[in-house]
């Protein structure tokens, strides 16, 4: 298939004022606002992280939440370099494991509880970079976290004076019950030390879940990052953040034919010393493209050893032989880069050259485009697209529409605007129609979002360790939903031990702020171990018919008889309809439900169930249906339960 384009232009050089300290309007604004919350949108490469190193030197405690760990892991090393005689210490479960390896008899929980109040700080600032997994644990088991009594401490703020959700946009609603009730606590304490922001160069509209869960609109504030374009003649002191990139939309059936046909651009961007990333929306494409696109790369002078591949998958890996890969490798080491999506979550690079699919929605493809041309290096974006795509997502049609064809210069201002509309396309409301504003968020967070945020409420009230100040002061701070959700708990727990058991597998849902489905261990005949996410597993004959053990923590580990990248390459794909277990509070037992759709299959079979019970039956499976309606969650079991239940 002969490459067609579909749409080209080139987005100027653009930069960020920078006022009398050197910090750009929306960083002022950061660490000057006496707004508690604060919901900051700024292109990226805008310092937007930088803000809170500067803030940690300057003697603040600052709690950072990033959204993966090898993004806290960047941020590390980054923040290291730049806070000063600030401490820095680093949450995540990558962490935890390096310091049990390093002093086996270390107490993590308890040295994080003092990493908290800020007891090891030594007078100076601090930052702790957490995943919100991390935290959320932390939080509703409270094993050795242990938050005073008073509302100021119930989220364990007392050590902090900033809290920040890094890469907002990526927050699930089933994940914001975290954000929110920190949210919660701080506007209704009216502690004027501690604040929340979120950041973001793609923002979402988390205002009417905040205000819904009690955060007062009068005391939410939001900005938007000033952007000047145009030469360093035009825009004086200001600091670039991007230069000159050209955005190419181009019709080819493979990621491997896009590379080829673009050889040239490949080798003149390596030749500079800049990188090449290849990004595919699909993991399983991506798994079965790899070895061809190694040998791809290989034909233009790029060593697999010069490869680092990155994926949720593969992160946890050491070595397959093929590319480097692990979290801990370093992505600016590399000349090229293949990865999915994670390539969206605040990763620096060096890339002067992005070949890409379009991503799974406008704020996706927003974020690829900006991790190229950073500061004043130019850069060329060609993204991929085919009939399935332009078929699949109606976004991508609309902003091939509107975007110009012929190389014509448009502002980074202009060209996020375009986004939005593209973006506004999808969603329920009505698009802008031509000269109308576009909106101002690249989607909504729904109003359903404020029901995970009343869960996890209620989880850390019966968190382990919680005293009885602290879930009276939890109990005085509840907002309506939290208080609703909970008389419902209770409804279910006395309907009998079924009940009880289904709300402490219901609770613990609190904990799981993004769906990440469960992985298969698989070991290659060179013993090689990867895991592949189950829902890919069971897509492939190979793998799904190969020998499985099960070991005492309920993993599942499949012994292959070839390379795991053959199987992607050669293997048919199977229908499958990926599981998961849940069970029932009127009974005990587990069930099998779709992983998609599982929330509608669950309330089905819950309401067929409802006739000729017990009363107390019939008031608890009603209590969980209302529950599991409001919240979009259901309770799971782990493989290993379910097994010892059986």
């Amino acid at each position: 298939m002969k490459t067609h384009e579909a749409a080209r232009l080139k987005i100027p050089r653009h930069c960020v004022a920078n006022g009398a300290h050197g910090l750009s309007p929306a960083q002022e604004y950061v660490l000057g606002s006496t707004d508690p919350i604060r919901i900051v949108s700024a292109p990226t490469g805008s310092g937007k992280s930088y803000t809170f190193s500067r803030a940690a030197k300057e003697g603040s405690h600052v709690l950072f939440l990033a959204p993966t760990r090898r993004l806290a892991a960047d941020l590390a090393r980054t923040m290291r370099r730049d806070a000063g005689e600030a401490k820095v210490h680093l949450w995540t479960s990558d962490e935890r494991r390096r310091m049990k390896e390093e002093s086996p008899e270390a107490r993590v929980d308890e040295i994080r509880a003092r990493q908290a109040g800020g007891a090891d700080a030594g007078g100076h600032g601090q930052i702790v970079i957490a995943t919100p997994e991390t935290v959320a644990w932390m939080l509703t088991r409270r094993s050795s976290w242990q938050p005073g009594p008073s509302t100021t401490d119930i989220a364990g703020l007392t050590g902090f004076d900033h809290i920040v959700f890094d890469e907002f946009h990526t927050i699930t609603p089933s994940g914001f019950g975290l954000a929110a009730s920190f949210c919660r606590v701080v506007a209704a304490t009216n502690d004027t030390r501690v604040k929340v922001t979120f950041l973001s160069a793609t923002p979402i509209g988390i205002e009417r879940v905040l205000t819904a869960f009690g955060t007062e609109e009068g005391r939410i504030g939001r900005r938007s990052e000033e952007v000047v374009s145009g030469p360093r003649e035009a825009t004086g002191t200001a600091r670039p953040i991007h230069g000159d990139m050209e955005v190419v939309f181009e019709e080819q059936e493979s990621m491997e034919r896009l590379l080829e046909e673009h050889d040239s651009d490949v080798r003149g961007t390596v030749g500079e010393g800049r990188q090449l990333v290849v990004v595919y929306d699909s993991l399983a494409v991506a798994q079965r493209d790899k070895r061809a696109i190694v040998r791809r790369l290989e034909a233009t002078g790029i060593s697999r050893d010069e490869v680092l591949y990155v994926n949720s998958a593969d992160d946890k890996a050491c070595e397959d032989g093929i590319t480097q890969i692990g979290w801990d490798k370093d992505p600016m080491a590399c000349k090229a880069l293949v990865t999915t999506s994670s390539i969206e979550i605040g990763m620096n690079l060096k890339a002067g050259l992005m070949v890409t699919d379009p991503g799974h929605e406008a704020a996706s493809l927003a974020q690829r485009i900006g991790r190229v041309a950073r500061g004043e290096n130019e850069g060329k974006v060609i993204v991929r697209v085919d009939r399935k795509a332009l078929g699949r997502k109606p976004w991508l049609r609309e902003l091939l529409d509107k975007l110009p064809g012929n190389g014509e210069e448009t502002g980074i201002e202009d060209f996020l605007k375009t986004m939005l509309r593209a973006a506004a396309s999808r969603l329920d409301e009505a698009a802008p129609e031509e000269g109308e504003d576009p909106p101002e968020v690249f989607r909504t967070m729904p109003q359903r979002a404020v029901w995970s945020a009343a869960l996890f409420w209620n989880a850390m009230e019966r968190g382990d360790g919680a005293g009885a100040g602290l879930r009276s002061s939890l109990r005085d701070l509840a907002p309506p939903q939290a208080k609703w959700l909970a008389a419902r708990l209770r409804t279910v727990e006395k309907s009998g031990e079924p009940g009880r058991d289904w709300v402490r597998k219901f609770i613990r849902e609190a904990r799981n702020l993004r769906d990440i489905g469960p992985t298969v261990r698989t070991v290659d005949p060179d013993g090689v171990a990867k895991p592949v996410p189950r829902e890919i597993f069971e897509r492939y004959s190979l793998l799904a018919s190969s020998p499985i053990c099960e070991d005492g923590s309920g993993e599942l580990t499949a012994y292959l008889d070839r390379p795991l990248h053959e199987v992607f390459e050669g293997s048919d794909t199977i229908p499958s309809v990926p599981k998961v277990w849940t069970t029932w509070p009127h009974r005990h037992g587990c069930i099998p439900v779709r992983r998609r759709g599982r929330v509608e299959e669950w309330l089905a079979k819950a309401e067929d169930m409802l006739s000729g019970l017990y009363r107390e039956q019939e008031e608890g499976l009603k209590a969980a249906i209302e529950l599991v309606k409001v919240s979009g969650t259901i309770p799971t079991e782990t493989d290993e339960a379910r097994t010892r239940r059986s």
